[in-house]
């Protein structure tokens, strides 16, 4: 009964927000990095900053390291329509440094608890019909964008933890060049997240994404036209929470403010009904999402298949996202 009165209470929370608007991410460098990665956070709606302690938790909330149980390997992939494709592959953990002082100290101090994360996002697309300014057809091409992220947390309390990712974005543009080599800019960039768990149930979540991040492109040996461009990355700050409502249930809430489209809000939830079988939905600022996820061994080692449906309206067909995770 406590599980049915959670999900009532959930889906009415998503029938309140979607009546809100927001306005759609376009027109903005790096749109490959805002859009999620990981079936259990897509199902969930995104919203997953104060929740982030999984696989994903580098892109998330560079924080929550610390705060992990187990080490964990993660893969993501998104089935996309346009010919477009989205991936990720990463490793995260925490670190517990041994402690030097004797075993039969008395004294209270210990080494700070921390967390390692590495990660690489993947975007691209296909069958771009080039054409010059006469409308003549020049080709098909492509395009692809990477991230290459590494993060690292301190907990310097048991209630807090501070990490920092640092990313190395490269966009290719392959035989653009008149040699047919690729056309590329590439940038750095910064995350900084917090993570808290002030009470057993609840934790609290920040992040300051794409400090500084930034294309740059140099087209003035390429072209009679060339010049150098800088395609800026919005910086994003964002806000959430998540609370542990029943034994098996979870619900999350984020708000997101970037100086180009505002606030945005995201809410998630997530019930395990047979303790190896998780239910998920969420609104992802202007839309619903479904997904589920499924436990079981991997010989000495636990693994789970997430699955997430994204009603995006944007693009012919719905986006669906697969990902596993392997816990340590």
């Amino acid at each position: 009964m406590k599980k049915i009165t959670f999900c009532i209470v959930f889906f009415a929370l998503l029938a309140a927000n979607s009546m809100s608007h927001a306005e759609t991410p376009a027109g903005q460098a790096g749109a490959f990095l805002r859009m999620g990665i990981g079936a259990r956070a897509i199902g969930m709606g995104n919203a997953f900053t104060g929740l982030a302690r999984d696989g994903f938790a580098g892109y998330y909330n560079p924080g929550s390291l610390p705060f992990m149980e187990n080490p964990e390997l993660a893969f993501s992939l998104a089935v996309m329509s346009l010919d477009r494709s989205h991936s990720y592959i990463g490793f995260s953990t925490y670190l517990q440094p041994e402690s030097r002082l004797p075993a039969d100290s008395t004294t209270s101090q210990k080494s700070f608890r921390g967390g390692f994360a590495l990660g690489w996002i993947h975007a691209g697309v296909a069958n771009i019909d080039g054409r010059d300014s006469d409308g003549n057809h020049l080709g098909m091409f492509s395009n692809s964008e990477n991230a290459f992220f590494g993060s690292f947390a301190l907990q310097p309390s048991e209630l807090v933890g501070i990490g920092l990712t640092v990313k190395v974005v490269l966009n290719r543009f392959p035989g653009l060049k008149n040699n047919d080599d690729a056309l590329s800019a590439t940038g750095l960039g910064f995350d900084l997240g917090i993570y808290s768990a002030p009470l057993p149930n609840l934790s609290l979540g920040a992040v300051v994404r794409d400090i500084s991040t930034k294309y740059t492109w140099d087209t003035e040996n390429l072209w009679e036209r060339g010049s150098k461009t800088v395609n800026e990355f919005p910086t994003l700050f964002r806000f959430g929470a998540a609370y542990k409502a029943l034994t098996d249930g979870v619900v999350s809430f984020d708000a997101e403010f970037n100086q180009e489209q505002g606030w945005r809000i995201y809410l998630g939830g997530e019930m395990d009904f047979r303790d190896n079988f998780i239910a998920r939905a969420g609104y992802n600022a202007d839309r619903v999402t479904l997904g589920f996820g499924v436990k079981f061994q991997i010989w000495k080692y636990v693994g789970e298949l997430d699955y997430a449906y994204d009603t995006i309206s944007l693009t012919p067909g719905a986006e669906q996202h697969i990902s596993w995770r392997v816990v340590f």
